[in-house]
């Protein structure tokens, strides 16, 4: 066991997930693990639920790795390589200046004309 915690300091889920003796205990593969996991279990069951979370955990991760068949990776590779000899699509990109919609254009212009006439309105009264 890789993980020695005194009974004050709570014992973080990476510490655990990452502890191979850890795993095996989840997994009971080790028997040497699963004794001594076992003892700290009853020693230390104010931690009983942290233990718990890390090994749901454990179960869901897979620490394997998975390979790809090698003709799996050869044919992605010449797929990735023909793409990247294939010309880039092009696309339209809208001028700057067509920032607004035909209907924003019109509200825009009528607002603008509404403020014109309130305020030659208010200075031609004063």
């Amino acid at each position: 066991m890789h993980v020695h915690h005194p009974k004050s300091r709570k014992i973080s889920l990476a510490d655990l997930i990452a502890d191979p003796s850890f795993r095996n205990w989840v997994g009971g593969i080790d028997p040497e693990s699963v004794r001594n996991w076992d003892a700290y279990l009853q020693q230390n069951s104010h931690q009983q639920s942290v233990l718990a979370e890390a090994a749901f955990m454990v179960r869901g991760i897979s620490f394997a790795p998975k390979r790809l068949p090698p003709q799996v990776v050869e044919q992605q590779w010449q797929k990735l390589q023909q793409r990247l000899q294939e010309p880039a699509p092009t696309r339209y990109v809208k001028p700057v200046s067509v920032l607004l919609n035909d209907y924003q254009y019109v509200a825009l212009t009528f607002f603008s004309i509404l403020v014109g006439a309130v305020g030659y309105w208010y200075f031609r009264v004063k």
